[in-house]
């Protein structure tokens, strides 16, 4: 059969099947790759990560990292077993960021140079505004509605307010000398009501006041996440020697802190 023959034969197939696609077959008859499944986050006390500069950024608090974009605050070996190339979620004031994992290393955080902390590092697929962000596992990202609280009203020594716009509202309430009352409400969630006590140390007195700041040991909105399940609150709860992250989800019919992380900058 000379060439032209063949390619008679080669179209009479193709137009008998309907078809002009060709086909390929597999010859390991393995198929294509599947995706990787999505890594369990590994235990930590909270699942929260920090945007990070390469240079002290505009909040004094922001991690600095000569590489990194992100980054986790670790103990012990809690991100040994993790693959360096892993993907992850990250959820913050911007919305969805995807992660991968760069491996752990130390910085120096805190005041008068600092101390070494252990962190996990990750890169990010668009820039990352300064602040707190919810880490998730690959795909655990999507979904979400966020928002950043913004202040409502003015302050008074015994009150505040913060906007959550269509994902809900806070505020802040002196119920006592050294205690107030944090009542969160969002849409489709139970809400969350607690009473936090504020403290003072050695040479610094008065009672808790809410007009200039969120006093020590009070919580104050900064990030807020909402899917149809339920809601995430992030607030930011100062002291004298550092910095806290408290985690609060929200759902249906309970809501409850789910963790907290404490960071030490200096001893004031």
């Amino acid at each position: 059969m000379n060439r032209i023959a063949a390619a008679v034969v080669v179209l009479s197939v193709l137009a008998c099947s309907g078809s002009t696609e060709s086909v390929v077959a597999d010859p390991s008859g393995v198929g294509p790759p599947k995706a990787p499944a999505a890594v369990a986050l590994p235990d930590m006390p909270v699942p929260l990560a920090h945007a990070a500069r390469p240079s002290q950024g505009e909040d004094v608090w922001t991690p600095v990292h000569p590489t990194a974009e992100v980054v986790v605050f670790t103990s012990g070996d809690a991100w040994d077993g993790v693959p360096v190339g892993t993907a992850f979620d990250a959820v913050g004031a911007s919305g969805r960021v995807a992660l991968v994992y760069d491996g752990t290393d130390t910085i120096l955080y805190g005041c008068d140079g600092g101390q070494e902390m252990p962190t996990a590092r990750f890169e990010a697929d668009s820039p990352v505004p300064e602040g707190v962000l919810v880490l998730f596992p690959a795909g655990g990202g999507t979904g979400w509605e966020v928002a950043v609280p913004t202040l409502e009203g003015t302050p008074s020594s015994s009150a505040r307010a913060w906007s959550f716009g269509a994902l809900g509202s806070a505020s802040l309430r002196v119920t006592g000398e050294m205690k107030a009352e944090q009542v969160v409400q969002i849409p489709g969630t139970v809400g969350y009501t607690n009473t936090y006590e504020s403290y003072r140390m050695e040479g610094d007195e008065g009672p808790v006041d809410l007009e200039v700041d969120v006093d020590v040991g009070l919580p104050k909105p900064d990030l807020v996440l909402k899917n149809k399940a339920g809601a995430k609150l992030v607030s930011f709860v100062r002291s004298y020697e550092g910095l806290h992250f408290e985690l609060v989800e929200m759902g249906a019919v309970d809501a409850q802190v789910t963790g907290r992380e404490s960071l030490y900058w200096c001893a004031f």
